[in-house]
């Protein structure tokens, strides 16, 4: 009879802990889910800054939104650690020629890669190498096109899904958007 009762008051704690566990747990949002629509830019000189180290779309990072409003305008994400240090890799979605223009370093070889991505055709157009040598058709008769084009697609997709879906907005409409004062 007592080892039941001991079962039963076993039991009962598991299910109230279970409880308090999941009622805990309830009430957080994963990565990605987190709505940044009222996000405090701050202005500095004619650029809205903004990081943002829990809903970057990159693993194990952060970003740092700078916003330039005008014909001209462009939204740059540039990589962060978590703590929200700057690296050196970027994204530069320009309004003037609808394109997105990527930095990435190549630590191993010491050197970088500037990717041109045409935002309107949704497609690789040029590569540049550290050196700011058109490296289009080295890449294309390497056989890195392919891979290049797909990661350059995949990262301004993931970038502009991730600003809709924490700004509530496209990200070139941020160049004209009365949200940062325009």
């Amino acid at each position: 009879m007592k080892k039941q009762i001991k079962k039963k008051m076993v039991l009962v704690l598991c299910v109230f802990g279970l409880i308090g566990v999941l009622s805990g747990c309830a009430g957080q949002q994963s990565k990605g889910e987190k709505d940044n629509s009222e996000a405090e830019f701050v202005k500095e000189g004619d650029i809205y800054t903004y990081t943002d180290t829990q809903n970057s779309p990159f693993e194990d990072s952060g970003l740092k939104i700078n916003v330039k409003q005008g014909d001209d305008g462009y939204v740059k994400f540039i990589k962060t650690d978590l703590d929200g240090k700057e690296t050196v890799e970027y994204y530069n979605f320009d309004n003037e020629t609808k394109t997105m223009f990527k930095h990435y370093y190549v630590g191993a070889m010491g050197t970088s890669f500037d990717y041109t991505y045409d935002l309107e055709k949704n497609e690789l157009v040029k590569v540049e190498d550290g050196n700011k040598d058109d490296v289009t058709q080295k890449t294309k008769d390497s056989g890195r096109w392919d891979k290049s084009a797909k990661t350059v697609d995949s990262d301004a997709k993931d970038l502009q899904e991730y600003f809709n879906t924490n700004y509530g907005m496209v990200v070139l409409d941020a160049c004209t958007s009365e949200k940062f004062g325009k």
